[in-house]
């Protein structure tokens, strides 16, 4: 890898998803051999209420402004980009970028796929935001890969998606995680699609995309 390109990248939206993304790259890093061990990542800061008032579907208003967004991030000295929200993973196909840009953007949903086909599982079970568990985007894609999505009961579903609104707000506590475990114990498999949920999950107790994403981050 060429000296100019050894840092990695966030794109710094909310506090607390940019400071846990921060926190478990450090950890990462300095628990592995890599080429990135003395190396800090570099925040480009961004103003989440430009996209969050239209996630997670308004393609219309979200489209632009990502675009915006993105376009105005200069990599030229970064490997890779960490985007710390799942949701805004479906949306970049729609978003017109560079090719070199795009694929120095580590994305999540493949680093799953490419786990879940080494570890030959068949199915799983997806806790995420109620919109990515009632929707099929993500279904879609990993049926078509040939692993077979299921979700939640209607209950659980409602209560997951109350947990992860609960740390957007509030922050990541032992009680929502000895909450979120309780509920998704009775599920196997279980691969967490949703960037407040990793942060109830220090001890990685479940599958889970945004490690995922990290940890191919620093191997890039």
């Amino acid at each position: 890898m060429n000296e100019s390109h050894q840092q990695l990248a966030i794109l710094g939206l909310d506090r607390q998803a940019t400071e846990f993304y921060q926190r478990y790259l450090q950890e990462y890093l300095e628990g592995h051999e890599t080429t990135l061990k003395n190396s800090t990542a570099h925040v480009f800061k961004a103003d989440f209420e430009e996209l969050n008032p239209y996630l997670p579907d308004n393609y219309a208003e979200l489209v632009p402004r990502l675009e915006k967004i993105l376009g105005e991030i200069d990599l030229q000295n970064c490997r890779a980009l960490l985007i710390p929200n799942i949701t805004l993973h479906t949306i970049l196909p729609r978003v017109n970028l560079d090719p070199k840009f795009r694929n120095r953007i580590i994305n999540p949903i493949s680093c799953a796929l490419d786990y879940l086909q080494q570890c030959k599982l068949g199915e799983i079970t997806l806790a995420a935001t109620r919109h990515t568990m009632l929707g099929t985007q993500l279904s879609d894609f990993f049926s078509s890969n040939g692993i077979r999505i299921q979700v939640p009961a209607a209950q659980d579903v409602q209560l997951i998606d109350a947990i992860r609104l609960r740390v957007f707000t509030k922050g990541a506590e032992q009680a929502l995680t000895n909450q979120l475990r309780q509920v998704l114990s009775r599920y196997p498999h279980v691969l967490l699609a949703c960037t407040e949920l990793s942060m109830l999950n220090d001890d990685e107790v479940f599958m889970d995309m945004a490690r995922m994403q990290i940890q191919a981050a620093a191997s890039a």
